[in-house]
């Protein structure tokens, strides 16, 4: 019977590999190697890149315009003519600090004024967050954000709307304080609890779509035109598809969700009450500023 060479060992601190020991470790070494970037290249393909969303977080600046009560707070800035002579509006999507609307601001300001709105020039101070063309002012200083009102002699701008007729559109329900630049990112279900805080704060929901070349934006309303109220929670985070009446003011476009759509999301928030739902992640999400 022949005698067998005892196998060698190999000590991790030693300068060489044993000869037996030096394919296996290649071996092993490259798969390792092409593991890691097999890794790294799925991550990049299933990743959305953010979006290059803005929030001048610290800086104040002001801005004039026509005050917008209805259905939501909103700014309207005189940006010039067009080549007809009308007038270009710029809207300034109003909001609050933190995760509140700006709705009770704006009803504070035209409360403690003789001047009518329609007619008047309200001066705000806050800060701009803006991404794909929309602009929102959050009212940092809360009241204090009001710096005054004029009145204008012959004002150019009407408050009727232009009906641009019955749609269904695809897409997601976001806050738009957060997509437009404050939290990034600020959509889908990594994002879903935060924005229905925002969002029960009396932040406006819009709706951005996802069914179309490029992204559009649409306020959301009842069918009246009316704020929307809780019973649109339980679509935040998800792609959902939607009907109602669109129309469009200024540079904004509004989406005025039919009632048999806000029947079935009452029937569910009711079903999966959003206080109770959200607690258990209230204290881990981020605050928005």
């Amino acid at each position: 019977m022949s005698e067998q060479k005892p196998q060698s060992l190999y000590v991790g601190y030693l300068p060489k590999l044993p000869p037996g020991h030096k394919r296996p470790v290649a071996v092993a070494l490259a798969a390792l190697g092409l593991m890691v970037v097999l890794a790294i290249v799925l991550f990049t393909i299933a990743e959305r890149p953010l979006p290059n969303a803005h929030f001048d977080y610290g800086t104040l600046t002001e801005h004039e315009g026509i005050l917008q009560l209805s259905p939501y707070p909103m700014l309207q800035i005189d940006r010039g003519k067009d080549p007809s002579g009308k007038t270009i509006f710029q809207s300034l999507l109003l909001v609050n600090a933190g995760k509140h609307g700006a709705k009770d601001i704006a009803q504070r300001i035209a409360e403690g004024t003789t001047l009518p709105l329609e007619t008047s020039m309200v001066k705000l101070r806050g800060t701009l967050i803006y991404f794909d063309g929309k602009s929102v002012l959050e009212l940092s200083e809360g009241i204090d954000a009001f710096l005054g009102i004029r009145k204008i002699p012959e004002p150019d701008y009407s408050t009727s709307s232009h009906t641009l007729g019955e749609m269904i559109l695809k897409g997601e329900v976001v806050d738009p304080k957060c997509f437009f630049g404050v939290m990034n990112p600020g959509y889908g279900k990594v994002h879903l609890s935060c924005a229905r805080r925002c969002l029960s704060g009396g932040i406006p929901p819009v709706f951005r779509t996802t069914d179309t070349k490029k992204p559009q934006y649409y306020v959301l309303t009842s069918k009246n035109g009316e704020v929307l109220g809780m019973e649109i929670l339980p679509l935040v985070g998800y792609e959902t598809t939607l009907s109602g009446l669109v129309s469009e003011r200024n540079d904004w476009q509004y989406f005025a969700i039919s009632d048999s759509v806000l029947s079935h999301l009452s029937a569910k928030a009711f079903e999966n009450p959003t206080n109770a739902a959200l607690s258990p992640l209230m204290a881990q999400i981020p605050v928005c500023r």
